[in-house]
């Protein structure tokens, strides 16, 4: 949290940090001796105190603080708030959100520390993503800073009833790995790409059948789109359809085709929205080759970039050309061709 750092300090003085500069700044404040911190830090987002606590002499976190998180910002301002003993979390932590600087905080999770550090009892915990969008949680029981049986997943919704509702969870074996049937959440659900798995786990690694489900911002109910096998490797196995890191609402990306053992092979298309946009073949070593048309890092629904060319053993050569096309706002709709906007040239 303190890349800003420029020197090391190593006489008394008072240190000023940015920390987080998105939505707002994000200040530390404090006091340094001989290069290190001691007494009163305080947290200050946009000119207000948010938190902060003490260090003792020799450097620790000591009694009661206020900690931030790392991305800290305008629709994500969750803070943490409970006692250190020599730098260690003891005791009943809370966790609280806020969506803006005009609302209170509202206490959403925590659960307690034993005296070495470690999570023990019932916890709720929440998505490292938390914000207003992805109002995710986590409730089940720490032994040993272990997660151990039943644990369920919850999603707040942002407007409306804002009711939370149960859309995940399973089972987590003495080791601490998942077993048996669950309902895990895509790694980057919220309001708008709200998918989740559906299958098995045996000694924390998904083997057999595993359905995917989507549900559409505002709806009620999960809908199956598409399924696919794990082996006993926990690799995907035979025919899949799956959805892309740029999948949401309006941008529903997926990609299709077959893995042998973990490994893409043959045949894979790129469908946005039930449109056929682009693919290509895998070899036996995973590695595109041939014809291919690939889908812009910032693919968007209302602005489509899309690249045409070759590979050769997972490498570009080459003419590679860039073709795009736009919403158009007074119709309402997206043009119907792409158009030619330029070309590369690879080795």
């Amino acid at each position: 949290m303190e890349n800003g750092l420029n020197q090391v300090i190593n006489s008394m003085s008072i240190y000023v940090t940015n920390i987080n500069i998105s939505y707002g700044q994000v200040i530390l404040i404090g006091e340094y001796k001989k290069g290190q911190k001691i007494g009163r830090w305080n947290f200050n987002y946009n000119n207000n105190q948010i938190g902060g606590g003490n260090y003792d002499e020799q450097g620790y976190k000591n009694g009661k603080w206020i900690d931030i998180n790392d991305n800290y910002y305008g629709w994500g301002q969750i803070t943490y708030q409970g006692v250190y003993k020599n730098g260690l979390k003891i005791g009943l932590w809370e966790i609280n959100f806020r969506d803006s600087s005009e609302s209170p905080f509202v206490k959403i999770g925590g659960g307690q520390y034993d005296q070495l550090g470690i999570k023990n009892g019932i916890w709720i915990d929440i998505s490292e993503s938390f914000d207003c969008d992805n109002q995710v949680s986590y409730v089940g029981e720490y032994k040993f800073g272990k997660k151990q049986g039943e644990w369920e997943i919850y999603y707040q919704k942002k407007y409306g009833n804002r009711s939370k509702d149960k859309i995940g969870g399973g089972f987590y074996n003495e080791l601490g790995l998942k077993e048996g049937k669950w309902m895990d959440l895509n790694n980057k659900f919220y309001c708008l790409n709200q998918i989740i798995y559906n299958g098995e786990y045996k000694k924390g690694k998904k083997v057999g059948n595993w359905d995917i489900n989507y549900r559409m911002y505002g709806r009620e109910n999960f809908d199956k789109i598409h399924s696919g096998l794990y082996n006993n490797q926990n690799l995907k196995h035979d025919y899949w359809i799956e959805e892309s890191d740029i999948f949401n609402d309006d941008n529903q990306v997926k990609y299709k085709g077959q893995y042998l053992n973990g490994r893409k092979i043959g045949r894979w298309d790129i469908i946005n929205n039930n449109e056929l946009i682009g693919g290509g073949n895998f070899d036996h070593s995973n590695l595109k080759t041939g014809k291919w048309i690939e889908l812009s890092d910032d693919f968007r629904y209302k602005e489509q970039t899309i690249f045409e060319g070759e590979y050769i053993q997972g490498q570009k050569i080459g003419k590679w050309i860039r073709m795009c096309r736009q919403w158009i706002y007074g119709l309402d709709e997206l043009e119907g061709e792409f158009q030619f906007m330029g070309e590369n040239q690879y080795d």
